[in-house]
C-alpha cells in the first residue's frame, strides 16, 4: 500500500530538460511566425500596387488616357512651380476608394507649403500649403508597405510612377519622359507601344529615411546640372573628359551631399 505521506516531485534536471524543450520550440516557431508575418506584409504590398494598377486602368476608362506625371501648381501667387506639383498618386484617388481626401484638394495649389510651420504657433509660408494641408498630411495605407518600417514613419509612399530611362529634368520639358508619365503630359495605352503588359507603370521602393546621417537609401537622389556630356554619341579625348566629369560629379553628390533622402517624402 502507497504511503500517503510520500509525495513525489520534479528533480532539478527533469526541469532542466523541460525548459530546454521548450526554449527549442519556441526557437523553432518564432522564425516561423515571422516568416508568415512577412508573407502577409508582402501580401499586401503586392495587393496595394494591384490596387493601383486597377486604378489606372479605370481611370484611362474615364479619361481615355493615364494620369499626369506632374500637374503644374504653385505655392503662392505668380511662384515658383518646381516641386509643387501634383502627381499621379493624388489624380487616382477616386479610383481608389479615396473619394474624400481628393475632395481635400485644391489643384491650382501646390500640394505642400514652400516651407513648412517649425511650432504651432508658425503660420504656413504660401496659400497652398494652408489649403492642401489636410490632404498632404494624410497618411494613406493605400501607398505604405507594411515591409518597410519607415514608410508611414518617417516618409509617407512606397509607390512610385515611372518616367521610363528618363534622367534629364523633365520638369523643365515636359515630352522628355520616355516612361508612361510626364510632367504636364499625359499618355494613354495607344501611346504605349510596346504594350501595357511590357511597360512598367509604378514600382515599389524603400522610402527614404530623413534621420539618416549618411546616405543609407540615397536611391533615386538626383544630381542637375553638371550634363556636360550633353551627347553621349561624342568621341574622342574632349567627350570622354566630359563623360569623366560627369561620373565624378554624380558619385560625389550621391555619396556626399545628400545625408538624408527624401523618397517618398509625400504620396500626393
Amino acid at each position: 500500500m502507497r504511503n500517503p505521506l510520500i509525495r513525489r516531485g520534479f528533480t532539478l534536471i527533469e526541469l532542466l530538460v523541460v525548459i530546454a524543450i521548450i526554449a527549442v520550440l519556441i526557437a523553432l516557431l518564432l522564425p516561423a511566425v515571422q516568416a508568415a508575418r512577412e508573407a502577409a506584409r508582402r501580401s499586401q504590398c503586392v495587393n496595394n500596387l494591384k490596387q493601383i494598377g486597377l486604378g489606372l486602368h479605370n481611370y484611362h476608362q474615364t479619361n481615355n488616357s493615364f494620369p499626369l506625371g506632374a500637374s503644374l501648381a504653385p505655392h503662392t501667387p505668380g511662384g515658383t512651380y518646381t516641386w509643387s506639383d501634383w502627381g499621379a498618386n493624388a489624380q487616382l484617388l477616386p479610383f481608389l476608394e479615396q473619394g474624400p481626401v481628393y475632395s481635400t484638394i485644391n489643384f491650382s495649389w501646390a500640394p505642400e507649403p514652400y516651407s513648412e510651420p517649425t511650432s504651432q504657433d508658425q503660420g504656413y509660408s504660401s496659400p497652398g500649403g494652408f489649403i492642401n494641408s489636410t490632404a498632404y498630411n494624410t497618411k494613406l495605407a493605400l501607398f505604405l508597405c507594411p515591409s518597410d518600417g519607415n514608410a508611414g514613419r518617417v516618409n509617407n509612399n512606397s509607390y512610385h510612377a515611372s518616367v521610363g530611362t528618363t534622367t534629364n529634368n523633365i520638369d523643365r520639358n515636359p515630352k522628355a519622359s520616355s516612361g508612361v508619365f510626364g510632367f504636364q503630359i499625359n499618355y494613354s495605352l495607344a501611346d504605349i507601344t510596346d504594350g501595357s503588359s511590357n511597360t512598367v507603370a509604378y514600382a515599389e521602393a524603400l522610402v527614404g529615411d530623413t534621420t539618416a546621417t549618411k546616405p543609407v537609401r540615397a536611391n533615386g537622389t538626383g544630381k542637375s546640372g553638371s550634363s556636360k556630356a550633353a551627347n553621349l554619341l561624342d568621341v574622342g579625348t574632349a567627350g570622354l573628359a566630359n563623360l569623366q566629369t560627369d561620373l565624378l560629379a554624380c558619385t560625389n553628390s550621391f555619396t556626399t551631399a545628400f545625408r538624408a533622402d527624401d523618397r517618398g517624402y509625400r504620396w500626393g
